[in-house]
């Protein structure tokens, strides 16, 4: 049987390194300092040539800036057709689903309109009614 020294039975825990400390420690200032930095020089302001920004306006978009409005109904095939036809052009487009909504159903009857979908435009308080093609809707943005 060998004999162990009792210092030779104690287990020594690994004495931490300064440098590895200083090393984490400069690690952590440095990502701080960072996210710090970008947030500090972060503009809101959106610049033109943004790759995340789209550099045309929806069609959806002009439309509204023309005034135009879309007034739907629910059920209506047309209707649906029209918002298929948009496709994702539709983003920026006010559309008014008038099933059971007294403001849109006052200006139905104050409009006289008979069938959707129309389209009104607040400026120019021109009703053009139907379904339209995306041609016609272009045409409508000028």
């Amino acid at each position: 049987m060998v004999r162990m020294n009792n210092e030779e039975n104690i287990q020594h825990k690994p004495k931490t390194n300064g440098v590895v400390k200083m090393i984490g420690l400069g690690m952590v200032i440095l990502i701080l300092s960072s996210g710090l930095y970008y947030f500090l020089s972060y503009n809101d302001e959106i610049e033109e040539g943004d790759p995340l920004i789209p550099a045309e306006k929806t069609l959806g978009e002009r439309l509204d800036d023309a005034g135009w409005s879309l007034y739907t109904m629910t059920g209506c095939g047309w209707c649906e057709e029209q918002k298929k036809v948009l496709g994702n052009d539709i983003y920026g487009l006010k559309i008014e689903n008038c099933n059971n909504r007294e403001e849109c159903t006052k200006i139905v009857q104050e409009q006289d309109i008979k069938g959707f979908p129309t389209w009104i435009n607040v400026y120019s308080n021109e009703i053009s009614p139907g379904f339209k093609t995306i041609e016609e809707l272009e045409e409508m943005t000028k």
